[in-house]
């Protein structure tokens, strides 16, 4: 009897790590990737559509990361497959995951995807342990002072703009000056990629992600002022 194909869904917002994981994938046999997502609200989407054996969750993402998902599924009572992955790393990260039912983690840069898709098809989970247990807290490993024009090119680099675009976007600024950002931004968090640097402005809170938007206070209307009212705002009673 012929195996049964396994589908899976991939949710990532760079497309180099997406090109990563289909790698992977296309390794093992009886494998289909039923879509890509580049962010946590496209797949919650896409899975009212599609039902894959496998989600591979990238945990941060613009928009909506792995995180905020992981929230929306468990209170679904999603009961699909999930394994997850990141460059960045926080501690007990292994039981977070497992308390949302997730079955595996693999960091970006390993090979052991195909090997976790494998176990966790057998009914076993897969947590690179030595590797999660070989990194301590983000945040006791250094210290970053960092400025407003540095976290929203972090920001743009999150929706996966080129350095080109996010100097339009920003202004006052040419494509080579955000490279020297972005370099400089690398040494500091002591990152090898700007994937890695998207990470871990997710961990540090500096990604305006999509639940951080939704709380964010709304503008007060200004009030529809008749020219009277007006005049008594900013005049005295007895000169109106």
């Amino acid at each position: 009897m012929p195996r049964k194909v396994i589908t899976l869904g991939i949710a990532d917002d760079m497309l180099l790590d997406q090109t990563m994981i289909e790698h992977h994938i296309k390794a093992l046999k009886n494998t289909s990737i039923l879509f890509r997502s580049g962010n946590g609200k496209d797949l919650l989407y896409k899975l009212n559509y599609f039902k894959p054996d496998i989600i591979i969750l990238d945990l941060y993402m613009p928009f909506m990361n792995g995180w905020e998902v992981l929230h929306e599924l468990k209170a679904i009572h999603y009961n699909g497959t999930i394994i997850c992955t990141s460059n960045a790393f926080e501690p007990n990260l292994e039981g977070k995951l497992i308390a949302f039912g997730v079955k595996g983690f693999v960091p970006k840069q390993s090979v052991n995807l195909a090997k976790a898709i494998n176990e966790v098809m057998n009914g076993n989970t897969y947590f690179e342990t030595i590797f999660i247990e070989s990194k301590h807290s983000i945040t006791d490993q250094f210290e970053v002072e960092i400025s407003g024009k540095e976290i929203s090119i972090i920001n743009k680099l999150a929706e996966g703009k080129d350095s080109k675009t996010i100097a339009t976007e920003l202004g006052g600024l040419s494509a080579n000056s955000v490279d020297t950002y972005i370099k400089n931004l690398l040494i500091n968090f002591k990152c090898n990629t700007r994937s890695q640097l998207v990470s871990l402005g997710h961990v540090y809170g500096l990604i305006y992600t999509f639940e951080h938007l939704k709380h964010l206070p709304k503008p007060k209307p200004k009030p529809n002022l008749t020219e009277t009212e007006t005049k008594s705002d900013t005049l005295p009673s007895n000169l109106s």
